[in-house]
């Protein structure tokens, strides 16, 4: 398995995943702030939690087509297992 950093780390992203105080969890502020389509946002809730929480680590998303990078970026933590 793959080993994942992050600022929030893993134990506080899953109990933010969880958290039901903002009614908005990690996943949906990330795409919410990246503009991602419905088919993104399907494709990292769909990923267990320490990729979702690499995908996010990889930070704003830049460029024309917000919803490719991440699904690029999906594609890439996969096939890191």
């Amino acid at each position: 398995p793959t080993s994942v950093t992050s600022p929030l780390g893993e134990l506080a992203f899953a109990a933010a995943l969880g958290s039901g105080g903002t009614g908005m969890d990690p996943v949906s502020i990330f795409l919410a702030t990246n503009k991602m389509d419905i088919a993104a946002g399907n494709a990292l809730r769909a990923l267990p939690l320490q990729l979702q929480q690499a995908v996010i680590n990889e930070g704003p998303v830049h460029g024309r087509n917000p919803s490719a990078i991440v699904m690029a970026r999906i594609r890439r933590v996969q096939t890191r297992l």
